[in-house]
């Protein structure tokens, strides 16, 4: 869990108030209302189970954990509308919104990471010449096969570099 440890950390603590508050609003409830919220709830929990765990396994949880914000969001929402004041919802409102911006950015980084940072160059040769050359080299375009070679092998080849070479 190395370099998700402080994410993991905001994250739980995150999660954390945020069912306590979803808890105390679900429990006030009654009728089909509550038994519906109820169970969403515990939808909700496990998937914030999931995604910790995926956490602690490196995995990349942060686009799945932008729905599940987003999908508070909704339920808040709907919540708000049914029965509660602002007052009651503000708490796991923000929770959720602290929680979406922390998914959200750290969705962003790593996308980031996951990007490949070293282009190798390609190089080229004729299969019996004595002269590499970088593939886009003016003499390299005149060479009928040319094979594709990293730097080490043409050289491991014998092949000397021409001056395109840098």
């Amino acid at each position: 869990m190395g370099r998700n440890r402080g994410a993991f950390v905001l994250t739980l603590l995150v999660m954390f108030v945020l069912f306590l508050s979803l808890i105390s609003i679900v429990f006030s409830l009654d009728g089909g209302f509550f038994i519906f919220e109820l169970i969403l709830l515990l939808v909700f929990m496990l998937w914030g189970l999931v995604a910790l765990a995926g956490l602690i396994f490196e995995f990349n949880v942060w686009k799945g954990l932008i729905v599940f914000y987003m999908l508070n969001f909704v339920n808040i929402l709907v919540v708000y509308f049914f029965r509660f004041s602002l007052k009651e919802i503000t708490l796991p409102f923000v929770m959720a919104g602290v929680g979406f911006l922390l998914a959200l950015l750290r969705a962003g980084e790593e996308d980031i990471e996951d990007i490949e940072p070293v282009i190798e160059e390609k190089y080229v040769a004729s299969e019996k010449g004595k002269v590499y050359h970088v593939a886009g080299c003016e003499k390299a375009k005149r060479i009928k096969n040319p094979v594709e070679y990293t730097k080490e092998e043409a050289e491991s080849a014998g092949k000397k570099a021409c001056d395109c070479v840098v």
